[in-house]
Formats: C-alpha cells, sequence, structure tokens
C-alpha cells in the first residue's frame, strides 16, 4: 500500500483569496444608501425614521402622532384655573 503524497502547486491561482481588485478602498460609500437629513444636514441611512444625531424624525410619517388638545379643552382649562389660584393666593395672603 502506497502512500498519497500531497503537493502544493505554487503556480495555480487559487480564486479564494482575494486580490487587490476585489478589495473596497473602505472609503467608497453606496450609491443610494445615504442621504442628507433635512434638519442638520448629516449623512444617514436612506432607511433610518429619526436621524441619529439631531434625534429628529425625517418626516411627518415617521413621526409618532402628535398629541394636541382640543382648543375648548384649553380655554375651559384656562377658565377653571385662573379663579382657583386667585382665590387659593387671595386666602393665604
Amino acid at each position: 500500500m502506497g502512500r498519497h503524497s500531497t503537493t502544493l502547486d505554487d503556480d495555480d491561482d487559487d480564486d479564494d483569496d482575494p486580490d487587490d481588485s476585489d478589495m473596497d478602498d473602505g472609503n467608497a460609500e453606496f450609491e443610494g444608501a445615504t442621504q442628507e437629513c433635512p434638519h442638520c444636514g448629516e449623512e444617514i441611512s436612506e432607511y433610518a425614521e429619526k436621524c441619529p444625531a439631531c434625534d429628529r424624525y425625517l418626516s411627518k410619517e415617521d413621526a409618532p402622532p402628535r398629541t394636541e388638545h382640543p382648543r375648548w379643552v384649553v380655554i375651559t382649562a384656562i377658565i377653571i384655573l385662573v379663579p382657583m389660584l386667585y382665590a387659593i393666593l387671595r386666602w393665604f395672603l
């Protein structure tokens, strides 16, 4: 029984080994993968909902719904709170 010897061929170029043409330079950006923040101008991912630099939402659709009180609620609260505050201050002073 003979032994099989393995030899390495230095002449063969393996396609598994990357050469310099296969490597990215690290500074190249993907085309279309970034956009500019409309608030601060920072480059961010085009898939981001919120800017990591200024912490603001990029569009109104991405932002959570804003809870605004109806005008009548604000006016009613002022009408009730002002006399109450006046009565409390008058009682203590």
